[in-house]
């Protein structure tokens, strides 16, 4: 008995320890993003440590219960046979790799997203060709692949000559002659058995109290690395995704829906139409519709601390830094999630993100009011440019369904122009929508083209005729890239005879981790630049919150066309601004003003309680403030009535 439990716990210590380097690598790959005081504190840093170690042996105990079992039940009852160790063998050679694999690209999942793998991932494997395209492309993922291959490797080889070894102790031990029965021995192997039993299940638990072990027991500091460091992504990965599958987790519960629904129509002072929505509303603009054309360009990853207007002195963005001069800028945008779909959902169609749910690829396909729809009705002809297949995400068939009569992606280039996973450049992209709006302009009716860029997204492809800036890190001058291409495009549509009746929006379709991570969710994945420029729009600078949920409601209102609002933006040139801005990263939930921010995550059951009132330097405090409490009402508000209007089919 002592020898088949020890050979279990030989292959559970090789799997310890390989989790235990991967997680000194997430140390290594992430220790610039730690705060000064936290990188020298070694104390935090060990502690990190152990709560990883923790969590390593639930999700060891999670997978040693049933060899376990095998090895408790073969003995006790004197059935165990060869083909056991065999059994056992098999168990963790095929689940290692997923083991390893999990715990390694962790490492690049979380220097992008600053949150350890979870249940998000789920969404990118409709599109694994892409995914996985995207993965092989950047030079930067190479090592951790390596890791992957090399240790999964080195894994599989110790257990099979752990098996080896056990199998010619067990067939030594047979050789020595039967032995009589020893009840005695029986005696001892059941309780041994009990014993191992109960402490595998007390593994499983986490530890001795009430609930089993949850994710938030690995957050113990106010530095958010370390406390992700601590959370085991397997762990993380198998208990988001569980919870998701629980009937109560499709939908969100933050509060009832009848109180949020009332808190938003008096923030937004809105009674509802009835029998269409209780936030809708008829909008009626004083003087005659403008028929101007509409641009509007996504920017991937475009984080507003790229631009120098924000803080940025490396002078990446010296395109955007000169628009940001001569448009409406807006300095306090943020966007409504972190991935592009939510980006184009809310900038489009003016709803938030619903964590991470992508809402244009769920089962059932409906018309939802917004930006393409109500123009389209004024006239307008609707065109989507994008670089990669029409079909991620299902972009496709959403804004087909929703307004959009022409859609040009990937399949609609010449094969030597696509250069990536992603498929072609950005510059390329822009040099084929230029003539197509030319011929639009030509035919007399207005429209609205929206274009989305990809290159600031890894890998970081850049096309043959771009010339390199050898100072600069891939990532910082793929941004600079990104930027002349937007300028390249500005400029030339700006000659254009049809730019002086058109209007030009840019914004981030999301941000991009940038510098320290001192908060859970670091400002720069969701803080984006928004600017309209056109002929009439004054250069000017507004400190307002907002959020991409508005741009919709704001172009209309620009415009002066009379519609039937049932969105949840504000027209931020005409409406009473936002006393705060809201937005989600995945599993957490974010409200900010100018003095707090206001953090939830339901993955863990915190909430996070921050000070911003110092620049860059938010400080997290024990209790919430009245305006913490203000800022979780109106986030919880928000996003609870949107969960409804989606749940009761309320978003046309």
């Amino acid at each position: 008995m002592l020898r088949r439990i020890a050979y279990l716990l030989s292959i559970l210590f090789t799997l310890h320890a390989t989790m235990w380097l991967l997680r000194v690598g997430f140390w290594l790959a992430t220790r610039s993003s730690l705060t000064a005081d936290v990188a020298s504190d070694w104390n935090l840093i060990a502690e990190a440590f152990l709560r990883g170690a923790w969590f390593d042996v639930v999700v060891l105990s999670y997978l040693a219960a049933l060899p376990l079992l095998l090895i408790c039940i073969g003995t006790c009852t004197r059935t165990w046979r060869r083909w056991m160790y065999t059994a056992t063998d098999w168990w963790f050679v095929v689940l290692t790799p997923f083991i390893v694999g999990i715990t390694a690209a962790n490492i690049p999942y979380y220097c992008y997203f600053a949150k350890p793998i979870n249940s998000a991932i789920w969404t990118y494997t409709e599109f694994a060709d892409t995914a996985l395209g995207m993965i092989f492309s950047e030079w930067s993922y190479y090592p951790y692949i390596g890791a992957f291959f090399v240790l999964t490797a080195i894994c599989i080889a110790v257990i099979r000559r752990l098996t080896k070894w056990a199998k010619k102790e067990e067939t030594a031990r047979k050789g020595e002659g039967k032995k009589p029965a020893n009840t005695l021995k029986l005696a001892g192997d059941i309780v041994l058995s009990l014993i191992a039993v109960g402490l595998c299940f007390i593994g499983i638990r986490g530890h001795l109290g009430r609930q089993p072990i949850r994710v938030g027991y690995a957050y113990f500091c106010s530095s958010p690395v370390l406390n992700s460091m601590g959370v085991n992504p397997v762990f993380s990965l198998l208990r988001t995704t569980i919870d998701d599958l629980q009937p109560d987790r499709r939908t969100l519960h933050l509060m009832p829906s009848e109180e949020a629904i009332s808190k938003v129509q008096q923030m937004l002072g809105r009674q509802g139409i009835e029998g269409r929505s209780p936030i809708a509303r008829e909008v009626h603009p004083s003087g005659e519709p403008t028929r101007k054309n509409v641009v509007v360009v996504l920017m991937e990853s475009m984080a507003a601390t790229h631009l120098q207007r924000f803080g940025s002195t490396k002078h990446l963005t010296p395109a955007l830094d000169s628009l940001a001069t001569r448009s409406l800028l807006f300095l306090n945008c943020y966007s409504a999630g972190v991935h592009t779909n939510q980006g184009i959902y809310a900038t489009l169609y003016g709803y938030p993100s619903i964590m991470a749910r992508n809402m244009m690829n769920t089962g059932n396909i409906t018309e939802q009011t917004g930006l393409p729809n109500i123009l389209k009705e004024q006239g307008y002809d609707n065109l989507f440019f994008m670089t990669h297949e029409g079909q991620y995400d299902n972009l496709f068939a959403y804004l087909t369904t929703n307004g959009f009569g022409e859609i040009y992606a990937q399949e609609n280039y010449p094969r030597e122009a696509i250069i990536s996973g992603w498929g072609c450049s950005d510059d390329y992209l822009f040099s084929f929508a230029l003539p197509k709006l030319r011929q639009k302009a030509s035919s007399g009716k207005p429209f609205l083209a929206t274009l989305l860029t990809i290159n600031n997204h890894p890998p970081y492809v850049f096309p043959k005729n771009y010339k390199r800036t050898p100072s600069l890190t891939d990532e910082e001058d793929i941004v600079r890239y990104s930027d002349k291409s937007v300028g390249d495009f500005i400029d030339a549509a700006l000659k254009e005879p049809w730019a002086r009746n058109t209007i030009f929006v840019l914004l981030g379709d999301h941000g991009q981790r940038q510098g320290t991570n001192n908060s859970e969710l670091p400002e720069s994945m969701n803080h984006i630049p928004l600017m309209i420029l056109g002929d009439g729009i004054e250069a000017e600078e507004r400190a307002d919150f907002c959020s991409q949920v508005d741009v919709s409601p704001t172009l209309l209102g620009l415009l002066r066309i009379p519609y039937t609002q049932n969105n949840l933006g504000i027209d931020l040139l005409n409406d009473k601004p936002r006393p705060a801005t809201f937005y989600c990263a995945d599993k957490s939930i974010a409200a900010r003003n100018a003095k707090a921010m206001f953090l939830y995550s339901p993955e863990v059951g915190h909430e996070f309680y921050y000070d911003i009132t110092q620049p860059n330097a938010p400080k997290l405090l024990p209790a919430p403030t009245e305006d913490h409490m203000q800022l979780k009402d109106y986030v919880f508000s928000i996003l609870q009535t949107a969960e409804y209007l989606v749940q009761e089919g309320k978003t046309n």
